[in-house]
């Protein structure tokens, strides 16, 4: 999470326990800004109810999440952000490939156009109810077009961290496969380190040719933004 970002929704709207622990990554102090659960519920829960149903009917009509079920589509729909762009305003740039600044977006209400190119030659048009953004979230690419906002255009947005966390390797998945068998070999490259027989304690272990004494403490990291200097200092509590 950067600056404007926001956390910490998902417990207070359905008293449930935190699902993850938040640090501060950077060297210096953050500053935060906080909201008891009592004020968030009164203020934030009532107003979000008849805009997440509004998104869960819009996202039952994208095909590629069709598999979804309505427990998933509900949590996509908590996720979604309403953004409001000007006529003439950029919403993605072609060639951008800033990953973690990604989104996914719907629209809600107006038009955005995409364009190709020195020309900028027109791709597509999306109204209200179409979607555009995915493609580069699930293959992890550069923004094949520059979307443009034609008019005054209201849109709901899902970041990087909620498109993986939601969709995750089923969307991708679903989204890049040809046939079922292409989709088993999508889903196996995720899940074939962390899977468990039925009847099994733990994942299987895969075979190796390495020392079981083998320790990669001592590899060196090159340019780390942390200042790590061997893969050890990463796991060393001091």
């Amino acid at each position: 999470y950067k600056e404007g970002g926001g956390f910490g929704e998902l417990a207070l709207m359905y008293n449930a326990p935190r699902a993850a622990t938040i640090k501060c990554r950077e060297s210096g102090p953050g500053l935060l800004w906080a909201v008891d659960r009592g004020t968030f519920r009164h203020v934030v829960v009532n107003s979000r109810k008849t805009q997440k149903k509004k998104y869960e009917n819009m996202l039952k009509n994208i095909e590629i999440l069709g598999n979804m079920n309505d427990a998933e589509r509900s949590k996509l729909a908590d996720a979604l952000d309403p953004k409001e762009y000007h006529d003439g305003e950029v919403v993605i740039k072609e060639g951008d490939d800033d990953y973690d600044e990604f989104h996914f977006y719907l629209i809600e209400r107006g038009t955005a156009v995409a364009t190709q190119g020195a020309d900028n030659t027109e791709v597509g048009v999306m109204v209200e109810g179409g979607y555009f953004g995915e493609k580069g979230l699930i293959e992890h690419a550069p923004r094949a077009a520059t979307v443009t906002a034609k008019g005054p255009l209201k849109v709901a947005s899902l970041d990087t961290a909620a498109f993986e966390r939601i969709m995750g390797p089923n969307g991708e998945a679903q989204y890049q496969a040809r046939n079922l068998a292409e989709a088993y070999r999508i889903l196996y490259e995720h899940y074939r380190y962390d899977y468990v027989e039925p009847g099994e304690a733990a994942p299987r272990r895969l075979e190796s040719v390495d020392p079981e004494n083998r320790s990669i403490c001592d590899f060196e990291i090159v340019d780390d933004e942390f200042g790590f200097a061997t893969v050890g200092e990463i796991f060393n509590d001091e």
